[in-house]
């Protein structure tokens, strides 16, 4: 009967994961969306600041260039006052710049906080499919040590001493760092990109070198997609 519970739970925590991972390839694609919109607004609001300097820079040269006409000679004033038309068209246009890099620069508000959303979420995510993980991973651990006891029961205890350290040893195997390998090192960080573990050391060489591959599977990442793992 246990067994049976079990096998339901663990097939209930692998529906719930499938689900969380859909959440989060869902997020991720709305994320890099609002990214990459960020990217096209900070590129059109950089155009509009460039017209607008333009527009600025010429607005004062007509200015200029009306004043040196008026001085030099009245003879000239057909033309100061086409530089004064010229000066206030190019006020106005000005004008026009400006309130349409105003309207830029709210839609980027926006999106920014539609991308801060989407990140939130996306943590939010993760955080619970790590905690998922970890849940199912305890439950078959003490199923796993039960089945063991009831299958090793008849040895003596010699045999099950050290057929228990064997077991100890298999365990150690599974939560040390699979890159440096050291007797002490923990697997305690995560990979957000592809959900491989690491002991944080490595992980923090990899950024600080800025190599930032995934030591499995050479998947890039960011210093944002580390997660803290805690083995429990």
């Amino acid at each position: 009967h246990e067994k049976v519970d079990f096998a339901y739970q663990r097939k209930k925590y692998e529906y719930n994961i499938d689900d969380l991972r859909k959440e989060n390839t869902e997020a991720m694609v709305q994320l890099e969306f609002a990214q990459t919109t960020l990217r096209q607004w900070a590129k059109l609001i950089q155009e509009l600041q460039h017209k607008v300097d333009i527009c600025e820079t010429d607005r004062r040269e007509a200015i200029d260039g009306r004043r040196e006409l008026q001085e030099q000679n009245q003879q000239n004033s057909k033309k100061a006052l086409q530089e004064e038309d010229r000066a206030t068209k190019l006020l106005q246009e000005k004008a026009s710049v400006a309130d349409e890099l105003k309207e830029v620069r709210a839609e980027l508000d926006k999106a920014r906080k539609i991308a801060k959303k989407l990140q939130d979420d996306l943590d939010f995510a993760m955080r619970r499919q790590t905690s998922s993980l970890s849940v199912m991973s305890r439950q078959q651990s003490t199923t796993d040590t039960s089945e063991w006891l009831k299958y090793n029961q008849h040895l003596s205890l010699d045999d099950k001493v050290r057929a228990l350290a064997d077991r100890l040893s298999d365990f150690e195997r599974m939560v040390r760092c699979p890159v440096c390998k050291k007797a002490e090192s923990r697997r305690d960080a995560a990979l957000r990109v592809c959900g491989h573990t690491f002991c944080r050391e490595c992980i923090e060489r990899d950024v600080n070198s800025r190599r930032r591959k995934c030591p499995v599977c050479n998947e890039k990442f960011n210093q944002g997609d580390v997660l803290e793992l805690y083995l429990s």
